[in-house]
């Protein structure tokens, strides 16, 4: 559970309610303070809350920091794998407890909320504010070109999801849903226009 200021664990109590277990009590005494715990990801090697101060990865009853070079973007989990964006080295990925940065994605470096979802088993599809859908190959980006383009440049790509037939879902914050099939074609839109409340 993450939220303001705190993060912790729900757990049973002897009658089998549920009650909130802080673990801030856990931070090391340097510990930066941070307000929203934006994600918080279950992983194999612990779970991590991230805000925009820090990463903090709970494991084996021990807390540890991970402090950005100046600020964290939101950050995506794919096969297990910590991704997000920094002003520094664009978009990165979280090996341990090393930043390690990916080459070729330095237009992502001001891209504080960036879309990342698997394409295929070695691209990742990379949404952007203002500049459209990318595909990530682990060397560049390259442009994604969609029926939606004209959209997502007129507003802001914010949330993405791949449902389970392989397409995408993809939320902007004034225009509504858009589902894309895997070549970037129109499946859907959703708006206000069209029966989206």
């Amino acid at each position: 559970v993450g939220s303001v200021s705190r993060f912790g664990y729900l757990a049973p109590d002897d009658a089998g309610n549920l009650h909130f277990v802080t673990l801030n009590d856990r931070l090391p005494a340097d510990a930066p303070s941070f307000g929203d715990v934006w994600r918080s990801f279950v992983t194999p090697d612990g779970v991590l809350f991230q805000t925009d101060r820090a990463i903090f990865r709970w494991a084996d009853e021990k807390m540890t920091v991970i402090k950005p070079a100046s600020r964290f973007n939101r950050a995506s989990l794919i096969d297990n794998r910590l991704y997000l964006t920094t002003p520094e080295t664009g978009l990165n990925v979280l090996e341990g407890t090393t930043l390690r940065p990916l080459p070729g994605t330095d237009r992502l470096k001001n891209e504080p909320f960036p879309i990342l979802l698997p394409y295929d088993d070695k691209r990742l599809l990379v949404g952007t504010r203002q500049d459209g859908v990318f595909l990530y190959d682990g060397a560049r980006l390259e442009p994604f070109p969609t029926d939606f383009d004209h959209i997502f440049k007129s507003t802001q790509l914010y949330r993405g999801l791949v449902l389970p037939d392989g397409s995408f879902a993809l939320t902007t914050t004034s225009a509504g849903l858009v589902l894309l099939d895997r070549n970037g074609r129109n499946v859907m839109a959703l708006n206000r226009g069209n029966g989206l409340p």
